[in-house]
């Protein structure tokens, strides 16, 4: 299960499709800005960047900030800068992905690295995180941008040391539980947590960061776990380094087919569980999208 298939919380008043539909609009002005986009050339990485936004997704992470910047009392307009900021980011990690794990296709189009070429899906996700930066840019809050521009360098170093671990492991002769666990915190939980850590950060909310995290990186190892299940046979029948961080095919090895769905079943619903009871943690509720989700995700496991 992908997260587009995610159940939407309900009553989140940020997710007005008018606001998302904004975010979406900033996006695609950030990116073509400095662009001439009337250029008979194509084949470049600002059309291959509007491309794969033009291909779908669920814009959970534009939605996390909205609900929480809504939460913390931050103002819409940078509500919305921050939203772009992160979505911009994970767009930009999945774009690299499906060029590392040779994925043909994404929400049924061909992924931007198959549709333009290997080197403009790297030079389309790099312009995505450096029109991340500028998305911080209009951030009204003075003095904020410092301290808001060191969390998503730090994100962005996490997921990419988590990338660069997932890579080193397929020379591995084998993957260990713990190693799973550490690969998929690092590469998915900082992306997931920024959502939340910019809204906290611009508030003043600091001391609520590391619980944001904490929270994150379980929700991540339990939304991966998950998707494990549902793709393994797709993962296997690659017989290639994509079926490696996989939870269920490392477990069915040592506790056979049945009891190894069951394990890792149990061991989602555990993470989503104390991640949503992490999340309620967060001042003014402002982790009530991600708890809810979390709940309703471990309850379908």
């Amino acid at each position: 299960m992908h997260a587009e298939q995610f159940a939407e919380p309900v009553a989140q008043v940020m997710q007005k499709p008018t606001v998302l539909a904004v975010v979406e609009t900033r996006m695609n002005d950030l990116i073509s800005q400095f662009s001439d986009l009337r250029s008979r050339e194509t084949r470049n990485a600002e059309h291959a960047a509007l491309y794969h936004l033009l291909s779908g997704g669920s814009r959970t992470r534009a939605k996390i900030c909205l609900s929480a910047s809504k939460s913390l009392g931050i103002t819409e307009s940078d509500a919305i800068a921050l939203s772009a900021c992160v979505e911009l980011l994970h767009n930009a990690s999945l774009i690299h992905d499906d060029l590392h794990d040779h994925e043909k296709f994404r929400h049924q189009t061909e992924s931007v690295w198959k549709a333009y070429s290997p080197a403009i899906a790297i030079c389309a996700g790099d312009l995505m995180i450096s029109s991340a930066y500028l998305a911080l840019a209009s951030v009204q809050k003075a003095g904020a941008l410092p301290v808001l521009m060191g969390a998503t360098h730090r994100c962005v170093a996490g997921a990419i040391r988590g990338q660069c671990a997932d890579l080193e492991s397929y020379a591995r002769s084998a993957l260990s539980f713990e190693d799973y666990i550490e690969i998929v915190k690092t590469k998915s939980g900082a992306l997931l947590a920024l959502p939340l850590e910019l809204p906290l950060i611009l508030s003043g909310n600091f001391h609520a960061l590391e619980i944001a995290l904490e929270a994150a990186a379980d929700f991540s190892i339990g939304y991966q776990i998950m998707d494990d299940l549902v793709d393994f046979e797709q993962d296997s029948a690659k017989n290639d380094r994509t079926s490696r961080l996989n939870l269920y095919g490392l477990l069915r090895a040592d506790f056979g087919e049945n009891h190894a769905r069951e394990k890792a079943a149990t061991l989602g619903r555990t993470f989503f569980t104390t991640s949503a009871s992490r999340f309620k943690e967060l001042p003014k509720n402002s982790g009530h999208y991600l708890e809810e989700l979390a709940l309703k995700t471990a309850a379908g496991l």
